[in-house]
C-alpha cells in the first residue's frame, strides 16, 4: 500500500490493540492532542481527517494543558492506552519540561515533533527520522517499550516535515492488528516475607507504594 509517512504513522498505531486489566482488547491509541493549533505538525491534517471517526481529537489552549490532558488520559488508562501528543518544534524547552516530567512519573506519553529538516536532532533523548523505512523498525521497537512496566515513560519522535508527505510503500504486514499484553512482574518471594514481617512488628504500620500498583490494577491487594 502507498501512504504518506504521515498516514503510514497513524495507520500503524491504529492497528495496535491493548488487553485490559479485564482482559478486553481496545484501542492502544485513544485520540490526538494538536497545540497550539488544528494540525501543528505539517501533512498530518489529511491522515488525521482520514482517520476522524476512529480517532477523536483533543483541544488543550497551552501546550502544559495539552501535556496534563495527555497525562490524565494515559494515567485514568492505568498506562495501557494513551494519545498522540503533536507539537512544533517551537515548543522545544516545553517538550524537554514534559518528557521530564512523564519520566519522573512513569507515565507513557507519546509526542511527535514536526521539524523543519535540519540535519542533526533538536532533543537529544529523541528518535529522529530520517528514511520512511526506520518505521518499519522503530514503530514497533516503540509500542514494546509503551507497553513493557520496566520501559514505561515518554518517548519523542522527530518527524520532518518533508518525510510527513513523502510516498512509499510499505507491505501490507505493516498495518496488521496487533495485540499488546502487558506483562506482570512477579514480586521477589524474600522481599515480600521481609516487608511482610516488618509490618508485622511495627506498631503504627504504613505502606507506601508506587504507581506500578495502580498500573497493575493491585489496589485491593
Amino acid at each position: 500500500m502507498k501512504l504518506t509517512g504521515a498516514q503510514a504513522f497513524i495507520s500503524f498505531l491504529l492497528a495496535q490493540q491493548a488487553e485490559l486489566l479485564n482482559e478486553d482488547r481496545a484501542p492502544l491509541l485513544t485520540g490526538v492532542l494538536d497545540f497550539p493549533g488544528r494540525y501543528t505538525v505539517a501533512n498530518f491534517g489529511d491522515a488525521l481527517e482520514y482517520f476522524k471517526t476512529t480517532l477523536p481529537p483533543y483541544v488543550a489552549s497551552t501546550f502544559r494543558g495539552a501535556v496534563a490532558q495527555a497525562l490524565s488520559l494515559t494515567w485514568t488508562a492505568r498506562n495501557r492506552q494513551f494519545p498522540l501528543l503533536l507539537v512544533s518544534q517551537e515548543e522545544e524547552g516545553e517538550i524537554v519540561s514534559a518528557y521530564s516530567l512523564a519520566k519522573k512519573n512513569g507515565i507513557n506519553l507519546l509526542l511527535l515533533v514536526g521539524t523543519a529538516g535540519e540535519d542533526t536532532s533538536l532533543l537529544p533523548f529523541a528518535h529522529r527520522l530520517s528514511t520512511l523505512s526506520q518505521l518499519a523498525t522503530l514503530l514497533p521497537k516503540i509500542v514494546s517499550q509503551l507497553t513493557t512496566p520496566t520501559t514505561y515513560g515518554p518517548i519523542v519522535i522527530e518527524f520532518p516535515e518533508y518525510l510527513q508527505a513523502q510516498e512509499c510503500f510499505f507491505p501490507s504486514s505493516f498495518y496488521g492488528p496487533k495485540l499488546w499484553a502487558f506483562p506482570h512482574l512477579p514480586a521477589d518471594s524474600r522481599e515480600v516475607k521481609e516487608a511482610g514481617e516488618l509490618l508485622l512488628k511495627a506498631k503504627f504500620p504504613l505502606g507506601i507504594v508506587g504507581g506500578g500498583v495502580y498500573f497493575g490494577g493491585a489496589e485491593e491487594e
